[in-house]
């Protein structure tokens, strides 16, 4: 639990802190108010937030989805249909990194705001379905690169 933890925080560390930074000087430089106590009672909870929400997630999700891979590509080596096998660990990539896509927050802010810019031209939901199938894509073709040695 202590060492999950410890990752959850310096990757919380890696994720919270330049966006604070930029933040902070947008604020300073644009914004009238320059209450610093609330500001940081927020960036406060943020990263509270974002080490708890990492650390749960390599304490369920990550081990799962290693012990998984880890099957996968053990029965796969032994089958004696490798293309059968390649195909499976590649749409098993597929599926877990497009979900993963789906799952991810900052694709979600980011088509919202793009949706928004553009007008309703580019709907949010499109978007991260091309993403989330361009990361499945990208992810199997990585893995059939991976198997095939």
């Amino acid at each position: 639990l202590h060492s999950q933890l410890q990752s959850g925080l310096v990757r919380a560390t890696e994720c919270v802190l330049p966006s604070m930074g930029y933040l902070l000087f947008l604020h300073y430089a644009f914004m009238e108010s320059r209450d610093l106590a609330k500001i940081m009672v927020r960036f406060g909870a943020c990263f509270l937030g974002m080490t708890m929400f990492l650390s749960g997630l390599e304490m369920s999700l990550s081990n799962l989805s290693a012990k998984a891979s880890l099957t996968l590509v053990s029965v796969t080596s032994l089958s004696s249909h490798r293309y059968l096998g390649t195909l499976a660990v590649a749409l098993y990539s597929f599926v877990v990194a497009g979900f993963a896509a789906c799952c991810e927050p900052q694709l979600k802010a980011l088509s919202s705001t793009v949706e928004t810019t553009s007008q309703g031209e580019i709907r949010k939901d499109r978007l991260v379905l091309a993403v989330a199938l361009g990361v499945g894509f990208g992810s199997s073709v990585g893995s059939c690169v991976l198997m095939s040695g």
